[in-house]
């Protein structure tokens, strides 16, 4: 099952439905519940249930709910959502934003996510052919998002460890650290030239941190090389869970097909 999408200010953008209704859906591996927004959902009479905190740039009021869900032709009868305030991010990335397809949707099979072809392949309970594959990624996939082993070479000769989330949802941005993993190397990177600039925005506001260029970021088998790179000493919302180091962000792969194999803790990058 093959399905089109759009890349919107640097986000793959599918058609979807809730309930019966159209929508756009940004696709979001670092999006651990798919979620629609607050006023979308209570204008098609999607209704609340339980209040929660969520956790994003920042922390917001939100709600559980029980929808159905279609995406091309994987189509789930009850699916448990997050409904959030979607608008901001919206507005910044310049295109509505109805919803978010996230680890639920993405852990059903093989998704191969092809940015040259602009595609987006679902196959529940297929293998990737050998001819599909290319750099491994292993990643741990307790808290529902893909979190990957990576070494920053910061300077020739000066590198890291990181645990890096490869989040679909971060754009512009190769690669971002946070404020531990800041806090913990702070030296080795201020040895780098820094630019004050926005670190990044969620479902919450933006962020204020400092770029950069990295020499060299490897993850699995996957070497990117001089990836630009911000850094923020911010703890607010997801970022000071302390579930991830950072992230590597969808930039990295718009040449590319990236393809998610969760059932084997594993993403493949290919050409």
């Amino acid at each position: 099952m093959k399905i089109p999408f759009e890349l919107l200010n640097g986000l793959a953008v599918v058609d979807a439905e809730a309930a019966g209704h159209a929508g756009r859906f940004v696709v979001d591996t670092g999006c651990s519940l798919t979620s629609l927004d607050t006023d979308w959902a209570a204008q098609r009479g999607i209704a609340a249930d339980s209040p929660i905190t969520a956790h994003g740039s920042g922390s917001f009021a939100a709600s559980l709910a029980i929808t159905s869900l279609r995406v091309g032709e994987l189509t789930i009868g009850e699916q448990q959502v997050v409904l959030m305030p979607l608008g901001g991010v919206a507005k910044t990335f310049g295109f509505p934003i109805d919803g978010i397809i996230g680890y639920d949707i993405l852990s059903r099979g093989i998704v191969d996510i092809n940015f040259r072809e602009r595609t987006i392949s679902f196959s529940p309970g297929e293998k990737v052919r050998q001819a599909d594959e290319g750099h491994v990624i292993p990643v741990d996939l307790t808290n529902r998002i893909p979190i990957a082993t990576a070494t920053i070479v910061t300077t020739p000769g000066v590198e890291l460890t990181a645990r890096l989330a490869i989040d679909l949802g971060s754009a512009r941005i190769a690669v971002r650290l946070l404020g531990p993993c800041v806090d913990t190397h702070r030296e080795a990177l201020e040895a780098l030239e820094l630019t004050p600039g926005e670190f990044g925005t969620g479902v919450g506001g933006g962020i204020e941190g400092q770029l950069c260029r990295f020499a060299e970021v490897r993850a699995g088998e996957l070497t990117i090389p001089s990836p630009s790179a911000a850094i923020t000493r911010s703890s607010a919302g997801a970022l000071g869970l302390d579930l991830f180091d950072g992230t590597i962000g969808v930039a990295v792969f718009h040449d590319r097909r990236l393809i998610l194999d969760y059932a084997r803790n594993r993403l493949i990058v290919a050409s």
